[in-house]
């Protein structure tokens, strides 16, 4: 948890996205409600987690 509050703003940016986060952190009772919700997405936590990873949430200046 720590480490969530020593990112830069944009870093922090990526992190904003609850489907994402309970994918990380694991969390499989609100990944299977929030999977449910999105039922028309296969694994809908799952690729936002993919998505945060290739940052594609961020600016393209803030990408790798």
């Amino acid at each position: 948890m720590m480490d969530d509050y020593c990112l830069s703003s944009a870093e922090r940016a990526s992190l904003k996205n609850f489907s994402a986060r309970c994918y990380r952190k694991q969390w499989t009772v609100a990944v299977t409600i929030i999977d449910t919700l999105f039922f028309w997405q296969k694994e809908h936590c799952k690729s936002s987690r993919q998505w945060e990873l290739d940052r594609k949430d961020l600016p393209v200046e803030y990408r790798n």
